[in-house]
């Protein structure tokens, strides 16, 4: 398997918890590590390259070019940084006998084995697999950015790409063009450029590959009330836990109901029992969600399932 991911320094401590949960659920598994550095030192190259050797996965690291990404326009929100552009140019940093890879988003766990995902079939004409996004009911995502109604707009944190496909077409390319004439609204950065280059070229995943926050919770106001049906029947099997949203597990005010998931694979990272320093008021905020939900205030989240509701004990350093 060819496992694509990037990040910069302030992602690296959540990119290497990724990659351990990675690791960890694809044991025995021949895995290749693609790793996007955008402004890492060696050090901190180094300290990834002993996680995935430690797994017995092999890392192949490629510097990219800092001044491309931020030059490119930025979305509507802070937590997006440059970084996330660097997807956009795999079919070109990657050597050429890659044909496919799998891509994942930093801020996300691996709860079960990818081989499936890795082995997906894909139609003819299909260039990228991807799991719709939880807001993928929204018309004004299909406005926005001019796409059809046939089209369901999807989160680009979990890739299955056919990079073959992509260098056939001069997908980079036309990812440039498409950026440069700034005539979209891109809120989502790079993930609007994937839904538009990929319309009509797209295949739907399971939703067990791409949870999002919101899919966890009790009702999911800007989804279809199919993929609600389907989203529900896939939360006893997740196999990817993505932690979108802006509260991420590491800040205080987050109830994501994996957080303990999340700090049992962060704590076996050299950043072992960092935890948030909370000011008053995100303390007071963390009390007040926590009232609501308890007098059922607050679209909750569902309860974990079964299997997910025991951590095993903490492994050593």
């Amino acid at each position: 398997m060819d496992i694509v991911c990037c990040t910069d320094r302030a992602y690296l401590k959540y990119c290497i918890t990724m990659l351990f949960s990675l690791l960890d659920n694809n044991k025995g598994e021949d895995m290749c590590i693609h790793l996007l550095a955008n402004g890492l030192g060696e050090d901190d190259v180094d300290k990834v390259r002993r996680v995935v050797l430690g797994g017995d996965a092999r890392l192949e690291a490629y510097q990219v070019d800092a001044s491309l990404l931020e030059s490119l326009p930025r979305g509507q929100y802070d937590y997006i940084t440059p970084t996330t552009y660097a997807r956009l140019f795999l079919a070109e940093i990657l050597p050429v006998h890659v044909g496919r890879v799998i891509y994942l988003d930093c801020d996300l766990l691996v709860m079960d084995s990818l081989l499936p995902l890795w082995e997906y079939p894909l139609q003819e004409g299909v260039e990228v697999a991807a799991v719709e996004d939880s807001c993928s009911a929204n018309p004004f995502y299909y406005e926005r950015l001019r796409l059809s109604a046939g089209h369901r707009y999807f989160n680009a944190g979990v890739l299955l790409i056919d990079l073959n496909a992509w260098r056939e077409r001069g997908f980079v390319g036309l990812a440039m063009e498409l950026l440069g004439k700034g005539e979209l609204r891109l809120d989502y950065a790079d993930q609007d450029v994937l839904n538009v280059l990929c319309e009509g070229r797209t295949q739907y995943l399971p939703f067990r590959y791409n949870l999002q926050e919101a899919m966890l919770r009790r009702y999911v106001p800007e989804i279809s009330e199919r993929a609600r049906q389907e989203i529900v029947a896939s939360l006893d099997c997740p196999a990817i836990i993505h932690f979108t949203y802006i509260l991420k597990p590491w800040c205080y005010t987050s109830f994501h109901p994996y957080k303990e998931h999340f700090y049992y694979y962060f704590d076996q990272t050299e950043w072992c029992g960092e935890r948030p320093s909370p000011s008053w008021k995100e303390r007071v905020r963390r009390w007040m969600w926590g009232c609501a939900a308890f007098f059922h205030l607050v679209n909750r989240y569902h309860p974990l399932p079964e299997r997910m509701r025991h951590l095993p004990s903490p492994k050593p350093r």
